[in-house]
């Protein structure tokens, strides 16, 4: 959701009117959802996503976001939701755009109906979509999921509703105590999911919020960011680029990670001071939310991402690309197109394009990409490449029409 987290700042009328997390809210859900699979690609730089059915029929794939205080439903489904009963705005990855509230509608995962906050609010999720690669229609917000025991077993590939009363909390892993915070949010009734701990990758324990909607590791606090990466070293600590930086390996509550990859907390809208948990770390655990009970159990499965991992891939498709010899990599039109997608650039070049600059661990030369597409979602066109040396010098120049 790569997806930069979003900054849900919302009118204090809409809010008034907006399903919220209250902290003492204490109904539990007592007919549970079926067990349900996880999309493969959970945790390696996609969402985790589910089917969620409307009342009218309709079936549609929603993030499941404990980031997000709210349930969002995409503007495009507005007929089906009946009477608007507010409007505004709201900054969301990013970008502000207009908002609607309605009254909830029914839901269900498979034929059992969810419980959900009175209200609901539309977001155009067409960009979102076209980034992740598949549609999008909503979001799951904590408004619905605290009531509920979420478990996701990644390595299982499952997602499952358990009953709080009947956990075997010794078989779930170390637990963490949740509690709801309104931290980065504007109205102090809006709750998101937080855990008493310090960074992925240092720092003094803080509000850390744990957050399934966002698709990379973690997201440090700008200050923390800036110390931790003060003094990179080679193979060790890297941009990727734009606030993005990759951590060969990190220690999180005395258990070592490999292959990290970080953002500034700015970007993922976690709240002055604070710090975030995305589902890139949290897929290397058995992870389940005990909302009633207000414990998080971790149980760790793996050291380092999965296989299918898309940032690792991106990095080796980046290295692939440097210019060895004086000669441009084989097809390297047809790897732009096929296998960078609009996360992988730099903040800055993700829409339209832009140079992004490659250099191999161990290398002294650089390679130099300016890379153009006329739409956002179009075709990417390699239109300049060049090279220089350690002096900073052009070794090499390539132009395209």
């Amino acid at each position: 959701m790569k997806i930069v987290r979003r900054i849900l700042f919302l009118p204090a009328l809409l809010l008034a009117l907006a399903g919220r997390v209250h902290a003492g809210d204490e109904v539990i859900a007592r007919q549970l959802p079926p067990e349900t699979a996880i999309n493969p690609e959970a945790g390696g730089g996609d969402q985790l996503w589910v089917t969620v059915r409307l009342g009218t029929g309709e079936e549609l794939p929603f993030i499941v976001d404990t980031g997000s205080p709210v349930t969002f439903i995409d503007k495009t489904l507005k007929s089906k939701l009946g009477k608007c009963l507010d409007r505004g705005t709201l900054w969301m990855w990013g970008v502000k755009q207009p908002t609607a509230v309605y009254a909830a509608p029914k839901m269900y995962l498979g034929n059992v109906p969810l419980l959900t906050d009175a209200h609901v609010l539309t977001y155009d999720f067409k960009k979102l979509s076209a980034a992740v690669g598949h549609p999008v229609k909503g979001i799951l917000g904590t408004d619905c999921l605290k009531h509920y025991c979420v478990q996701m077993d990644f390595a299982a590939g499952k997602l499952r509703f358990l009953d709080p009363a009947q956990l075997d909390a010794a078989g779930l892993g170390r637990a963490y105590p949740l509690f709801f915070s309104s931290v980065g949010q504007e109205d102090t009734n809006l709750f998101r999911t937080f855990i008493r701990h310090g960074s992925l990758v240092g720092g003094a324990g803080t509000n850390l919020l744990v957050d399934t909607g966002l698709d990379i590791d973690s997201a440090l606090a700008p200050g923390l960011l800036q110390t931790q990466t003060q003094h990179p070293e080679p193979g060790v600590i890297k941009k990727m680029g734009g606030s993005t930086w990759y951590f060969r390996s990190g220690t999180w509550d005395g258990e070592t990670y490999t292959n990290l990859v970080v953002k500034e907390a700015g970007s993922a809208v976690a709240g002055e001071g604070a710090n975030v948990l995305g589902l890139r770390f949290l897929a290397r655990h058995q992870v389940t939310f005990d909302f009633p009970n207000r414990t998080l159990y971790l149980r760790r499965e793996s050291v380092g991402p999965p296989a299918n991992d898309h940032y690792l891939a991106k990095d080796a498709l980046l290295k692939s690309l440097v210019i060895k010899d004086g000669k441009l990599p084989r097809n390297i039109n047809a790897s732009l197109n096929a296998d960078l997608k609009a996360e992988s650039l730099p903040w800055r070049v993700r829409w339209f394009g832009g140079t992004m600059d490659v250099k191999m661990d161990g290398e002294n030369n650089v390679s130099h990409y300016t890379v153009r597409r006329h739409l956002w979602h179009g075709p990417w066109v390699l239109k300049h490449a060049w090279q220089t040396g350690a002096d900073g010098k052009t070794v090499a120049d390539y132009k395209f029409p």
